[in-house]
């Protein structure tokens, strides 16, 4: 009766197994097209890829919890394998050392040391997920050339593009942004940040804090306050007058912007007719 009912048990289990890993499938393809439209949206500059994960940490948890020995050789043979599936190592697991040998290549004694493991190391590996990541590249080509570098291979200058494209992404929560010219140079700001932020601006709120006068002014900003530092009683403080604050409309505004402009007025007056607002 109890074997029956065990027997029974197992079947559930497995069905549940089944419908979880079908759920995995199914949202690993939605990620994919998530990650197409991102790079449609994002051509020529910034692609997304998902992938399986280039870590396994969650199955050596598992299996280090198993087994004190030393199980490596194991480990990094798993590592290696292009689409592991969980449930099939669970199952080899449970068959023994040799077909863990064959199926995997592992060494006789890292085989035995996991089959010994037995049902307990296999329900668990089983439940074990190791999700998928998005791998996001950047364009670093010049004059229409295509040269793709992975996210982690970028400086930070590079990085920070790449980060801002993203978050520029058609959303409707507000983004606010600190300084990004510490990262990213005027022809950058002003060849892709400004674009997407004049249209963007129409369905979400961006605030930055910024020192260079090019987002507010390309931007053509609705609301720009100015901070002036003073010292007062032996410390530092920034005050908010009511000129330096309002659209860039605002006359006043507008000098204190061209006060900061690399360029004065000149180039303040070059950059609204370039850009008519």
């Amino acid at each position: 009766m109890l074997e029956g009912e065990l027997a029974s048990l197992r079947t559930k289990r497995q069905g549940i197994i089944d419908e979880w890993e079908k759920a995995d499938a199914r949202a690993y393809t939605e990620l994919e097209k998530a990650a197409k439209q991102v790079t449609k949206k994002l051509k020529g500059t910034v692609k997304a890829v998902i992938q399986p994960s280039s870590t396994i940490e969650p199955l050596k948890t598992v299996l280090r919890d198993h087994e004190e020995g030393q199980i490596s050789q194991a480990i990094g043979t798993l590592e290696e394998q292009d689409a592991l599936s969980l449930s099939r190592l669970a199952e080899t697991i449970r068959i023994g050392s040799e077909s863990l040998m064959s199926e995997y290549g592992f060494t006789e004694s890292s085989a035995k040391k996991i089959a010994e493991a037995g049902e307990a190391a296999a329900l668990e590996v089983e439940e074990c997920r190791i999700p998928p990541e998005a791998a996001i590249q950047l364009n670093v080509g010049r004059d229409g050339a295509e040269n793709w570098k992975k996210l982690e291979n970028l400086s930070a200058g590079q990085k920070a593009t790449a980060v801002l494209l993203l978050l520029l992404l058609d959303a409707d929560a507000p983004l606010v942004i600190d300084q990004p010219e510490d990262d990213l140079d005027n022809q950058f700001i002003a060849g892709h940040v400004v674009p997407i932020m004049r249209s963007g601006k129409k369905s979400r709120q961006f605030i930055f804090s910024s020192h260079n006068p090019n987002i507010p002014v390309l931007g053509d900003a609705d609301q720009i306050i100015g901070l002036t530092a003073t010292v007062e009683d032996a410390g530092d403080r920034t005050k908010i007058f009511d000129k330096d604050c309002g659209s860039i409309d605002k006359l006043s505004v507008q000098q204190l912007i061209k006060d900061l402009l690399e360029g004065g007025e000149q180039a303040f007056t070059t950059r609204r007719t370039k850009y008519g607002f």
